[in-house]
């Protein structure tokens, strides 16, 4: 079991104050914080950091969605970067098919705010066989639902978040 000797974080008080102090001076760790406004200093976590806020802001500017959907982006770039193949895992596999045994799902991943269209099953709807069964809305990620991958689809005007498989996707406008 290797021991954790030292922490390198920023100078946020959550993490040179109280209970995170406490608990690496009763473990013996030595923290070791970054001057402030030199998040260069904190070396790869920042760095991540800093990557992730320049693909959500990607994301949110060529998708044209509001600055409140960035979560939705966040965890959207997330999905992609888990998919994909790594330099330093071995075989350059991704960090899925190392922590889940699976192949990427690469056919999957759709632009983020294109336009799409939930198809519903027949069973889920109430009024009538003749009713509409599609939910337009914007593709916002990949979400779970059952236990098993599927797309998710947020509905503006209602405000709601729908997940299924069946979906038809225009990304050419946007």
């Amino acid at each position: 079991m290797v021991a954790l000797k030292a922490m390198r974080s920023d100078n946020a008080p959550e993490f040179i104050e109280g209970e995170m102090k406490q608990f690496c001076t009763e473990n013996n760790i030595s923290q070791d914080v970054a001057s402030p406004h030199e998040q260069w200093q904190n070396g790869v976590a920042e760095n991540f950091v800093r990557v992730l806020k320049e693909a959500i802001r990607v994301m949110l500017t060529s998708s044209g969605l509001p600055r409140n959907t960035w979560g939705w982006a966040a965890v959207y770039e997330i999905e992609i970067r888990n998919e994909m193949p790594h330099a330093s895992n071995p075989g350059r596999r991704s960090p899925n098919m190392m922590f889940y045994h699976c192949e990427p799902r690469l056919g999957m991943l759709r632009r983020f705010g294109c336009r799409a269209v939930l198809t519903r099953g027949k069973d889920t709807v109430r009024d009538g066989a003749l009713d509409n069964r599609g939910i337009s809305g914007i593709f916002v990620g990949i979400g779970e639902s059952e236990n098993r991958k599927c797309y998710k689809v947020w509905n503006p005007t209602n405000n709601r978040v729908y997940y299924g498989m069946h979906v038809q996707f225009d990304e050419t406008d946007m």
